[in-house]
């Protein structure tokens, strides 16, 4: 299934600088020009206030830079060897230049989103017609959502507050059904620098459970 997997999210929140809006540009500065992506891939720039990003509106890729938060948007063409880029080339980017130079900290969050494109499954539109009893029997799309809290792994060696959270979504339309697994893992108290936190030892976490618990499940729902 991961052949599946159509973009790969990769999301930090830090507490809340309001300086860092003053390095936005040079941060994106930096990741056009130095990191994997490039300004041929994300060609254009959307600026806000608290917030820059740069995108394109072809792939839906995107680089995002706020008061709180980084994150990344990579489409996936080869799972195996995109992932391999993310975890060789894209986080040491982040953590060891990014967030280093430009003293990004106390970090409180981390987590990455498995986009998945799968066929429609009528099991979620008989889900509605036994909440409303029948009442809707042809829906033309759905949002579903719920969530996991889990302890957290024995390699965080932090304290019993940290945890694992698991966001599952299911959007469908007429046509597709849209299917993401968010896994989370929350440091309380912040760690001052993200390396503290294994980023590249969480991923491999995430990906062991996006193959042996959301595809095993999903498979009995012959998405498979």
């Amino acid at each position: 299934m991961l052949d599946k997997v159509k973009y790969i999210t990769l999301g930090i929140r830090f507490n809340r600088s309001f300086g860092l809006a003053d390095s936005q540009g040079q941060i994106v500065d930096e990741v056009l020009m130095n990191s994997p992506f490039t300004a041929e891939k994300l060609p254009l720039v959307n600026e806000r206030i608290g917030s820059k990003t740069v995108y394109n509106p072809d792939t839906k890729e995107f680089f995002s830079i706020t008061r709180d938060d980084l994150i990344f948007n990579m489409q996936v063409d080869k799972f195996d060897i995109d992932f391999y880029k993310i975890t060789s080339q894209f986080v040491p980017f982040i953590t060891d230049t990014l967030m280093k130079k430009y003293k990004i900290g106390k970090v409180h969050r981390i987590g990455v989103i498995f986009r998945h494109e799968l066929k429609q499954n009528s099991n979620l539109y008989k889900t509605v017609e036994r909440l409303t009893e029948n009442k809707i029997q042809e829906p033309t799309s759905l949002i579903f959502r719920f969530t996991e809290k889990m302890a957290a792994p024995n390699w965080v060696s932090r304290g019993k507050d940290d945890y694992i959270n698991t966001i599952y979504t299911f959007e469908q339309d007429n046509e597709k059904l849209f299917a993401d697994l968010d896994y989370q893992i929350y440091l309380t108290p912040p760690v001052e620098d993200i390396r503290q936190a294994k980023p590249d030892k969480f991923l491999e976490d995430a990906k062991k459970f996006l193959v042996e618990k959301f595809h095993s499940w999903l498979k009995n729902y012959n998405q498979g």
